[in-house]
């Protein structure tokens, strides 16, 4: 059994976004592992709206 930290790249641009309660945008896009080559959609964040 191998033990490793996950490194994410993304692998596809953002293909959902929405805006949470505090107004940050949140993308949604496929990303790969760089050592196991495992894929997981994952959020990242987007522009700030007040």
């Amino acid at each position: 059994m191998n033990f490793h930290f996950h490194d994410w790249k993304r692998i596809e641009k953002p293909k959902f976004s929405y805006f949470d309660y505090s107004g940050i945008e949140v993308l949604t896009a496929k990303c790969r592992c760089t050592v196991c080559g495992k894929e997981k959609v994952r959020k990242f964040m987007g522009k700030w709206y007040f």
